[in-house]
């Protein structure tokens, strides 16, 4: 029986079919790997070819079947629907990869847990705060864990409420476990239900009520992340231990006004600011030691200059709480990441950094510090140091877009402009409302020839904000780079209008004013010309002064300073070469020998450094 099924498939050419469709299917998948590296293809093709070979393969075997050997030459129609149904699979298989171009695959890793947002049993409503602020402390004192991955609190906040089952949430957020309770507060007593979920499995695999005095709250939030970690088998240091068990103040009091002002200072606008920090205050006046409440100030004070556009004497006042908290306490990590904020917006970035890594040695999964370490390495131009830890904030705080942005424009930077298109469109889905981004894409589509698609998106947002000084800069920026100076003139001089000569696209517009030998531009090169310079006197790092500067010497015919200052905002971290060859206000200098020379060093160093962030990289 055997030798004649041996001998049927012999007749009908079977294996030589079959080998003649793995030859081809092997030649041509490697083809396309081959040449893909060096040509840069869409990874798809070589999905493509690996579908394309799986689903034609029964195809091959039936065809050889029933044509493989003289006889029968029609198709029948079995034969047809079979080869229709293998058809429509090759067809579904190559949608359903198509969708999910540019969706991250979830990597679930072992000792992670999320801590969703606790429900509020007690009777008042306006106690969700406190609600909130206990979820938050318990997550707090699981970040202090380094053999833990714990998702920021920012990630986990969209699944208030969420009718989403634990498992889809998990998924979602790519992590084994998740923590779930509730909060009821009755006069001095409190009662808090955790139980911890094992996500995969589906079934709760730790519970606890604890229902005790008010008092009690902070040796309660301790003893849940020390039962958490021994349910996750986590390994905990003795310097661990001793952090989750730290009391912050002993005045209930002033830890309950400390919550109500952090629930302020998270929505984020002038008048909540001011309340915010009116209760961190009246936290300090009823325990003038509490340092969490000194480091709330902090980043109350440091946030009127990020957001409210505040003068840059709150960093200075930002620094002065951090640095008291600290006094008071100096192993707890707010106040740490709250002095890395405060000289980062300054420009002292190795300050900064210092901070930063201090914060996280304390509160290994700390988000913010984590990301705003990554944005600093790229600001000094350390683009695999950046990804790295862009790469870490991500995994604890998905939906955040800045790091996404930060992610896009370090791959911009290494001239990796596929991925950096991914990125910045992935953080401009997260906040739409956000228009520095479409900034960072207008130069990125300017430098890929796509002015048409930019100046539409642009344009869509323009009719919405139509005074919004930075999508009035990049409308410029487009016109300035199709030749069209009037209509950029027009923008740039609104962007102006609408900011200030330090905020809006000032050097752009004396640009094109001297173009048409007007008086004014010498006056406006003139005024930033001294704000650059006492900028860098004041010991800022920030290579965008000096890159300014080396704009507008260049637009004057100061060749000389044009290149000093261009190889000082190299030297401080500017990597973006390809953009520096395309700008028309470095035209005066692009001949230059000293030009060529610090572009041909700058743009070796930035291919070794995408070398080493992906060695497939196709760097321009």
């Amino acid at each position: 029986m055997t030798k004649k099924i041996s001998q049927k498939l012999k007749d009908r050419k079977i294996f030589k079919w079959l080998a003649i469709h793995v030859s081809t299917s092997l030649t041509t998948a490697g083809a396309i790997n081959l040449l893909g590296n060096k040509y840069d293809f869409p990874p798809i093709l070589f999905d493509i070819i690996v579908f394309a070979s799986l689903c034609f393969l029964p195809i091959t075997l039936v065809t050889a079947w029933f044509h493989g050997e003289t006889g029968i030459q029609k198709f029948r129609t079995g034969e047809l629907i079979f080869d229709g149904f293998m058809v429509m699979l090759f067809a579904f298989l190559l949608t359903y990869r198509i969708k999910t171009i540019g969706e991250e695959p979830i990597q679930i890793v072992e000792k992670s847990i999320a801590v969703l947002p606790f429900q509020n049993f007690s009777d008042s409503k306006e106690d969700e705060y406190f609600c909130d602020g206990v979820t938050e402390d318990i997550l707090t004192q699981l970040s202090k864990i380094g053999d833990l991955k714990v998702v920021s609190r920012t990630s986990v906040l969209k699944y208030k409420d969420s009718p989403k089952t634990v498992r889809e949430i998990a998924r979602e957020l790519g992590v084994e476990h998740v923590l779930e309770g509730s909060v009821r507060r009755s006069g001095n007593r409190v009662r808090i239900v955790s139980q911890l979920v094992d996500a995969r499995a589906d079934n709760e695999i730790w519970s606890e009520t604890y229902d005790r005095e008010l008092k009690d709250i902070f040796q309660i939030q301790s003893d849940v992340a020390q039962k958490i970690a021994n349910q996750l088998k986590a390994k905990l240091s003795s310097a661990e231990k001793e952090r989750i068990g730290h009391k912050s103040t002993s005045s209930v009091d002033a830890y309950t006004l400390y919550l109500r002002g952090k629930e302020y200072y998270y929505r984020y606008s002038v008048e909540n600011n001011e309340i915010a920090s009116d209760f961190f205050r009246k936290a300090i006046s009823l325990d003038s030691s509490y340092a969490l409440a000194y480091s709330g100030l902090a980043d109350a004070f440091a946030q009127r200059y990020a957001y409210f556009d505040m003068g840059k004497e709150w960093l200075d006042s930002s620094r002065a709480m951090s640095l008291i908290a600290l006094n008071f306490d100096g192993d707890i990590a707010e106040p740490y990441k709250s002095l890395g904020v405060s000289y980062a917006y300054n420009g002292k970035y190795q300050t900064a950094i210092k901070y930063y890594l201090k914060a996280i040695e304390i509160n290994p999964n700390f988000s913010v510090a984590i990301s705003n370490l990554g944005a600093i390495y790229w600001f000094i131009g350390n683009y695999p140091e950046a990804k790295y830890w862009l790469e870490k904030s991500i995994s604890l705080e998905v939906l955040r877009s800045f790091n996404y942005r930060m992610l896009g424009l370090v791959y911009q930077g290494a001239g990796d402009f596929t991925m950096a298109e991914k990125y910045l469109l992935k953080a401009i889905g997260l906040q739409p409302e956000v228009t520095f981004i479409l900034n960072d894409l207008t130069k990125l589509y300017i430098v890929t020839n796509q002015i048409d698609k930019i100046r539409e998106m642009l344009m869509e947002r323009y009719k919405k904000t139509p005074d919004d000084r930075r999508i009035l800069s990049a409308l410029g920026d487009v016109e300035l780079y199709s030749n069209n100076y009037s209509k950029a003139k027009e923008y740039y001089q609104s962007s102006v209008d609408v900011s200030s000569i330090e905020a809006g696209s000032a050097s752009e517009l004396a640009f094109i004013l001297s173009k048409e030998r007007n008086s004014k531009a010498d006056e406006i090169f003139s005024k930033l010309i001294k704000i650059y310079r006492e900028e860098i006197k004041t010991g800022n790092e920030d290579f965008n002064y000096p890159y300014e500067l080396a704009r507008v010497f260049s637009a004057k015919n100061d060749k000389q300073k044009a290149l000093e200052y261009l190889e000082d905002a190299i030297r401080k971290g500017f990597r973006f070469y390809y953009i520096t060859e395309a700008d028309p206000l470095f035209k005066n200098i692009m001949e230059e020998p000293e030009f060529k020379k610090q572009m041909n060093l700058l743009r070796n160093e930035v291919r070794g450094m995408a070398r080493v962030i992906n060695p497939n990289i196709n760097t321009k």
